[in-house]
């Protein structure tokens, strides 16, 4: 999730979505150089994926972002995540 992160500061938008299960790296419209990792938090839930919350401070306000870790053979992966302005 940080390196997703990362990436997509950096504009490597290529080595963002390999870190996807599927999809596409939505955050691509607000995360810049600039943006900050204000909080995180995460709790293992019953179905054995791991939820991470994310608030950004980004150029253009607060954003929450919410992943879901699953595991796979080379460890996790974002199987799942969304973002929206807070």
């Amino acid at each position: 999730m940080r390196a997703y992160i990362a990436a997509l500061k950096r504009g490597d938008i290529a080595t963002a979505e390999s870190l996807l299960g599927a999809g596409v790296p939505t955050e691509r419209s607000f995360i810049t150089s600039t943006t900050v990792i204000q909080s995180l938090s995460g709790e293992v839930q019953a179905n054995g994926r791991i939820k991470i919350d994310v608030q950004l401070n980004a150029v253009s306000g607060l954003y929450l972002d919410i992943f879901q870790l699953d595991s796979g053979p080379n460890g996790y992966y974002i199987a799942d995540h969304y973002a929206s302005k807070t």
